[in-house]
């Protein structure tokens, strides 16, 4: 019966619409059960807790979670019986004295309330054992808090707590307590005399030493203090029975000489410290399986190492390491050995004694040579990734790997694949984009496997596709950008599985009809080659989802185009199409791009559509339903833009010219937030604006952004007083535009948000606003400068600035735990820890400056600075520099959307 009364009072307010304030007590007791003893109302509702249900004198277990009850009546102290009461995720400010009363409850799940504090009454539910009140805004305990001495599990996790009472230390049998995201930055000796506890969070407290008596918890099981500012361990710490320790995004410089004495460790997390060396004792440590000490300093390993004979996992990305130790050799259950972003220049021959090892990744080291030797007792070795070396040729002797699934060797100086490659009969992936190779084996032909090839940045415009390629019957991703190719190779036309196809960057004209064979192609990317027309049979692919086409010589499409229902994206900006086709029946497209061709009106449907007209200020109009939300909104400004900016008409056709080029995919993503907006010539003067925004939550702030945010500046810039390109009158513009905008996303309660990464071009400066993720270097003299800095959460400066906005920074990098950003439009949910506002930077240009790059962070995540400018040194324009940056972060594993921006500084 109890279980039929549960249904009938959540029903009873679900059909009340929720506002259970308005169900009087004759709706609610009408035919139930006042015997029940569990009722399960969550996410129903309701408001109001009607008295009349504290009439339920039987109840055992009520769960309230997930409604919009503001307020806990008195009438609770008439629950005698309750022994679980679930409140998560409602608008509680405060419990009432009342609850003290509850003298068998045993489990109160408060979290993600609006609690300040708790009455001291609380203390007299002596038989809590579980208190979660995790997600609040809880200042203080109550002084008797420790009268609650049976309570096993307390969750305090994201509140504002400074200190603990000294009654802490009578919750003897507390198991778990959770103190993470609070600000008590001395833990004093209240927690040392917790005997029973189990596992201990002190993430991102900001506590800069940890009390020695901490070595009292004698049964500590996990330890996690990440994201704090200690500097050093103490050695009593090293005496606990710890089986999980994580300090990630400390500011260790060395663990203690006894971290040996930690013998039931299993996972050990040390990641972004400042660790330079490891203890020798590291080799005592009999039961250890991850070790993970990715971005530190370390330059060398000591020997005994290796006496961790369990370890399966091993990360040491982003040290210093030249070598590693023989005695690692020993390692017989290792599996992944992560050794990237180092300084090897010889794979280390340890690794030949290793034969449980799975994964092996070497990226971005300074190797040139591969050894032929070390291979063959690797026989469980699945996954080799050597990319961003100097790597010439790949040992015979690597092809005696039977089980490899993934072979990366892009960004190398391979100028050869044998014919051996073939003998590699399980390999799935094959990656030699961005080396020297001037012709593919035949033998490739027999790979069966193979469902993925890369092969962009090659020297094979001359290569000719054998027709045998045909039999690789399995392949369903061929990306061959930036070759020089003319035609489109053959052999695609007989692989019907093949699904994504990105012949970009190429020289290509035609597209064959034959292209309708490829029945299951889903994604088709031929951006920047010399394409004229499309082939009508092109509609013929019923799941073709996605065609980008930009930067060719299209002057139509076929209306074809228009019958394929199954379309989300279609890109055919940058052309020289003068109109369109009926396209109303693609009733599944999301995003139309047309920028940059020669369209005299945009298309009349009713999606996301982005049209211009070449040299107009306006270089992409959105059109759609969010435009319409804020066309109203910007019509005085758009319409004070439209007048010249008559200040500027006498400026002299002196300094250098910009040509601009950019490319954007979609990539392993579901879908494409980013956008991007080129202004060339404000008003035919000798000034530029180009905006690269990364959205992220959806696509709203993205759209908008690069709707506006140019005009609101150039509207700006109209009202200057100034006749000169004066940085103290335009820094201050950024600002003022950003917050403008910004302004508008609050009153319409934009959740989702945008990176804004904005350049201004005059004949003299370059600015940079940015605000996020996104980054713009400038190549001089070979080189990068960088003009904007990233805004990322753990930077010091701007996790202090998240906090004293009462907000905080979690273990995985986010503000709030939602965003790996910490500066952006939109966001509005997030603010004021979020916010908008850009740092700018003004740079003077000079004779060595060759191009701006601006790009997303699906760029920078897989590529430095530096590597930009190698990769761009002898590219001579901004077409083949935005492709060949775009496919190369493909291609190295970029999982984002991926969005470059390149100009061109034409020095006269």
């Amino acid at each position: 019966m109890g279980v039929q009364f549960s249904r009938t009072i959540k029903k009873i307010f679900l059909e009340n619409d929720g506002d259970a304030s308005e169900l009087s007590s004759s709706h609610l007791l009408e035919g139930l059960d006042i015997e029940t003893e569990r009722l399960d109302l969550r996410s129903a509702g309701v408001v109001n807790i009607p008295p009349e249900m504290m009439q339920l004198n039987k109840l055992t277990w009520l769960q309230l979670s997930q409604n919009l009850i503001f307020q806990i009546p008195p009438e609770i102290a008439e629950l005698q019986n309750l022994k679980t009461l679930r409140l998560f995720s409602n608008n509680l400010t405060e419990f009432p004295p009342e609850i003290g009363s509850l003298s068998n409850l045993s489990t109160l799940d408060a979290g993600k309330n609006k609690l300040k504090h708790l009455c001291p009454e609380i203390c007299n539910c002596t038989s809590l054992t579980e208190l979660n009140l995790q997600w609040n805004e809880i200042t203080t305990l109550p002084e008797d808090i420790g009268k609650l001495t049976n309570l096993k599990i307390l969750n305090l996790y994201i509140n504002r707590l400074t200190s603990l009472p000294d009654s802490v230390s009578q919750l003897t049998a507390l198991e778990t307590l959770d103190l993470a995201h609070n600000r008590i930055a001395n833990f004093s000796t209240v927690l040392s005399t917790l005997e029973n506890l189990t596992t201990l969070n002190l993430v991102g407290n900001g506590c800069d030493q940890l009390p020695v008596e901490l070595s009292n918890l004698k049964s500590l099981k996990k330890f996690d203090f990440r994201c704090n500012y200690l500097e050093e361990l103490p050695d009593s710490l090293c005496e606990l029975p710890v089986r999980i320790f994580q300090a990630r995004n400390n500011r260790l410089k060395s663990l203690p000489n006894n971290f040996g004495s930690l013998k039931e460790l299993i996972d050990c997390r040390l990641e972004t410290n400042c660790l330079t060396t490891l203890p020798d004792s590291i080799g005592e440590l009999p039961n250890l399986r991850i070790l993970l000490l990715y971005e530190n300093e370390i330059s060398h390993l000591p020997p005994s190492l290796g006496n961790v004979t369990q370890l399966i996992e091993l990360d040491l990305t982003d040290n210093q390491l030249v070598d590693l130790p023989d005695e690692l050799g020993s390692f017989e259950c290792l599996e992944s050995l992560f050794l990237s972003n180092n300084k090897f220049s010889a794979v280390p021959s340890c690794i030949s004694n290793i034969p449980s090892l799975l994964q092996l990744d070497l990226v971005n080291n300074r190797l040139s040579l591969l050894p032929d030797d070390l291979w063959q007792p690797l026989e469980r070795m699945g996954k080799l990734n050597f990319n961003l070396n100097g790597i010439t040729e790949i040992p015979l002797g690597l092809f005696s790997l039977k089980s490899l699934v993934f072979l990366e060797l892009a960004c190398n100086q391979l100028e050869e694949l044998p014919e051996q490659v073939c003998e590699l009969k399980a390999l799935s992936f094959l990656n030699v984009s961005h080396n020297n190779i001037k012709t593919f084996p035949s033998s490739l032909s027999e790979m069966k496997e193979l469902k993925k090839l890369y092969v962009s940045y090659n020297d094979i415009s001359e290569f000719e596709w054998p027709e045998e390629y045909a039999q690789m019957t399995g392949l369903k991703e061929f990306v061959c950008v930036g070759n020089k190719q003319k035609f489109f190779p053959p052999f695609l036309f007989q692989i019907p599985i093949l699904s994504y196809l990105d012949l970009s960057g190429n020289l290509i004209t035609d597209i064959q009809p034959e292209i309708k064979n490829i029945e299951h192609l889903a994604t088709l990317i031929l951006t920047h080659n010399q394409i004229t027309e499309i082939p009508p049979e092109i509609a013929e692919l019923q799941v073709l989802a996605e065609i980008d086409m930009s930067g060719n010589k299209l002057a139509s499409i076929p209306e074809e185009i228009g019958t394929m229902e199954l379309l989300t994206d279609l890109d055919i900006s940058n052309n020289e199409i003068e109109s369109l086709p009926d396209l109303k029946a693609l009733v599944n497209l999301l995003q139309l791009k047309v920028a940059h061709n020669r369209l005299e009106e945009p298309p009349k449907v009713d999606i996301n559509c982005w049209t211009s007209t070449e040299g107009n200020y306006n270089a992409r109009v959105k059109r759609g339903k969010y435009n319409a939300e804020f066309e109203v909104l910007f019509k005085a400004k758009l319409r004070s833009v439209s007048k010249r900016l008559s200040r500027w008409a006498n400026e002299d056709d002196s300094g250098p010219k910009f040509e601009f080029s950019w490319a954007e995919t979609r990539g392993r993503r579901p879908d494409q937030q980013d956008s991007v907006t080129i202004v060339k010539s404000i008003h035919g003067q000798n000034l530029h604006y180009a905006g690269l925004y990364d959205g992220h939550g959806g696509t709203v702030s993205s759209e908008v952004t690069s709707s506006v945010l140019h005009s609101i500046f150039i509207d700006r810039l109209n009202h200057l007083t100034t006749t000169e390109c004066d940085p103290d009158a335009i820094v201050p513009l950024f600002h003022t535009s950003f917050n403008i905008l910004q302004e508008e996303m609050v009153k319409h309660s934009v959740g989702d948000g945008t990176a804004a990464n904005v350049v201004f071009l005059t004949k003299t400066m370059i600015f940079c606003a940015n605000a996020g993720d996104s980054r713009t270097i400038l190549i001089r003299n070979g080189g990068a400068i960088p003009l904007s800095v990233d805004h990322k959460p753990e930077d010091p400066s701007e996790r202090k600035r998240i906090e004293a906005a009462n907000g905080f920074v979690s273990e995985s990098k986010r503000v709030g735990g939602v965003l790996a950003l910490s500066r952006a439009i939109g966001d509005c949910d997030l603010q004021p820890a979020i916010t908008c506002e850009p740092d700018v930077t003004v740079t003077k240009i000079t004779e060595e400056d060759k191009f701006i790059v601006m790009a997303c962070d699906g760029l920078w995540d897989v590529v430095t600075n530096d590597q930009v400018a190698d990769l761009l040194r002898n590219v001579n324009t901004p077409e083949e520099a935005t492709v060949k940056l775009r496919d190369v972060a493909y291609v190295l594993g970029s999982t984002d959307n991926i969005s470059v921006i390149v100009i061109d500084i034409l020095h006269k």
